[in-house]
């Protein structure tokens, strides 16, 4: 039996989502900032009313409506007008300081411009979302209320990514969906699996005994002054003495240490004295494990 999700907690995964989001954007949005990658900040997310949305996304801005796999609409994407504009500038030879009056309108680059952005942001959305989550542009349109995304008297999830180019001044990219594709969206990974009894497991259970380590043994110990180490050469020999306590370790720690021998005719270490039992008439003959040297 699944559980309904609460509101909070949708919030709450919407926020990771973001998250996620905000860290695929930059490397999106770089070749529209002459190849730097901008900063990305995610602000709180907020819960607003259709009209509260429309007002502040304002008559001119880049929109677009998203869907999911049926086809309904689930989300609103819209670029800031002064992103658009600051971004033509900069295209055009400009330094992207726009002044506050802008027109009343997209010119035709603006608008090619902006399906440029909304496919580049539609891809970071969708790799954020999941492959179960993958939406598709239905409309866009700079003027808001021509799209009629949601009911008047909707209540929507709002979350605004505030982005930075260069030294221009901060845009904002805004997202926006219903609470109910919110919970079309998030509900389906959060209803309740049937939980599976705990099993205690030991070090000598699967998956732990099955896990390799990496034995070694350290046959020769020896200290060489730096003068003679300077002074080698190709057939030169150095005696050397093979411990007869020969430590094995496992990254640094020594588990045990044994004698050298041989076993079906390749080097085998004897373990001789372990720190659980080091006396070394306790270790039987089968404790022979071929080690690399």
């Amino acid at each position: 039996m699944g559980r309904r999700v609460g509101e909070d907690e949708l919030l709450a995964r919407l926020a990771r989502m973001g998250g996620r989001l905000s860290r695929l954007l930059p490397t999106a949005l770089a070749p529209f900032c002459g190849g730097q990658t901008p900063g990305v900040r995610m602000l709180d997310i907020e819960r607003l009313s259709e009209q509260a949305l429309a007002q502040r996304i304002g008559p001119l801005a880049g929109n677009a409506v998203l869907g999911n796999a049926a086809g309904s609409p689930a989300m609103l994407i819209s670029v800031e007008a002064l992103a658009v504009f600051a971004q033509l500038d900069r295209a055009f030879g400009g330094t992207g300081d726009i002044a506050d009056t802008q027109p009343l309108a997209f010119p035709t680059s603006g608008i090619l411009l902006l399906a440029r952005i909304h496919a580049v942001v539609l891809r970071a959305l969708n790799e954020a979302l999941g492959p179960d989550n993958a939406m598709s542009l239905l409309a866009s349109d700079s003027d808001y209320s021509v799209l009629e995304a949601f009911p008047g008297d909707a209540q929507l999830a709002v979350l605004v990514c505030e982005f930075t180019a260069r030294d221009a001044r901060p845009c904002e990219l805004t997202l926006a969906l219903p609470m109910a594709a919110l919970e079309r969206l998030f509900a389906a990974s959060a209803a309740a699996q049937p939980r599976r009894a705990k099993i205690a497991r030991g070090p000598l259970d699967a998956p732990f005994a099955d896990m390799p380590l990496q034995l070694d043994a350290r046959l020769v110990d020896m200290r060489l002054p730096l003068g003679r180490l300077a002074a080698l050469k190709v057939g030169q020999v150095l005696p050397v003495s093979v411990a007869r306590k020969v430590p094995l370790s496992i990254g640094g720690t020594v588990l045990a240490h044994g004698t050298l021998g041989e076993q079906d005719d390749r080097l085998a270490l004897r373990v001789a004295e372990t720190p659980l039992n080091p006396r070394p008439g306790s270790i039987p003959q089968a404790n022979v494990q071929e080690v690399q040297a």
